[in-house]
């Protein structure tokens, strides 16, 4: 449920808006399950099939905090 609430959060102000794939959504997805969620979900698990070019948003300390503008970037790269 979490996982799908993520996406709920994200499609419009940054999916759609940015047109991300779908497995770039599922890899941000993920990311943010693996870094907020773990103590809740400890045995989720990041699909293995997703994109992984999105990563380099995620080497940023403020990735989350200005998620729209970093995934803006990347998409304009």
């Amino acid at each position: 449920m979490l996982h799908e609430a993520v996406h709920i959060g994200i499609e419009n102000t940054i999916v759609s808006k940015y047109g991300l794939s779908h497995w770039t959504k599922e890899r941000i997805v993920d990311q943010f399950m693996i870094r907020h969620f773990m103590d809740v979900c400890p045995d989720y698990r990041m699909q293995s099939n997703a994109e992984t070019d999105i990563d380099i948003i995620f080497w940023e300390a403020d990735t989350w905090d200005n998620l729209p503008e970093r995934v803006r970037r990347y998409a304009s790269r």
